[in-house]
């Protein structure tokens, strides 16, 4: 600890590109059903326009694309 503060190891996403995603700031915190894992929530626009709510894990793992029009759209080619 520095200071008497506890460090955080929080990563401000804001601004950055996730595939179709653009994080636009950060929305609230994610707590697990388990009560202790939390981790925080995005607002992140869409290259379509809509927006969407994306944890970090979800980010930077790659899991979460888009706000699902990418699905919608590898679906209507089928």
């Amino acid at each position: 600890m520095k200071g008497g503060l506890k460090m955080s190891r929080f990563r401000d996403l804001t601004g950055r590109r996730f595939d179709r995603l653009k994080v636009v700031e950060r929305a609230g915190t994610y707590t697990a059903p388990d009560g202790i894992s939390k981790q925080p929530i995005w607002l992140c626009q869409c290259s379509c326009g809509n927006i969407s709510y994306v944890t970090t894990r979800n980010l930077l793992s790659g899991a979460t694309k888009s706000c699902g029009c990418l699905r919608k759209e590898h679906c209507s080619r089928l």
